[in-house]
């Protein structure tokens, strides 16, 4: 027997059925993007160092550099403080 409450609950089931479905693809969809734009990215990166070694290899040092230096002053900072 069909009485307001167990078609109000299958609707319910039904509505959260649908988003669950709806969030699941938006998910999958999203994690699709991440992955082809990380992989448009590596592809560029690849080109850029095979077109460009030096300037690829003195934007790695000079990344290198900056991060030991902020490396070094976080250390100093946090030495301080103890």
């Amino acid at each position: 027997m069909t009485t307001p409450q167990t078609t109000a609950v299958d609707g319910a089931l039904h509505t959260l059925d649908s988003l669950s479905h709806r969030a699941r693809d938006m998910a999958v969809d999203s994690a699709h993007a991440v992955r082809d734009n990380a992989l448009h990215a590596r592809d560029a990166t690849t080109r850029y160092i095979q077109d460009r070694p030096l300037p690829a290899v003195l934007i790695a040092a000079g990344t290198g550099m900056a991060i030991v230096l902020l490396a070094g002053l976080l250390a100093q900072a946090l030495h301080r403080r103890s």
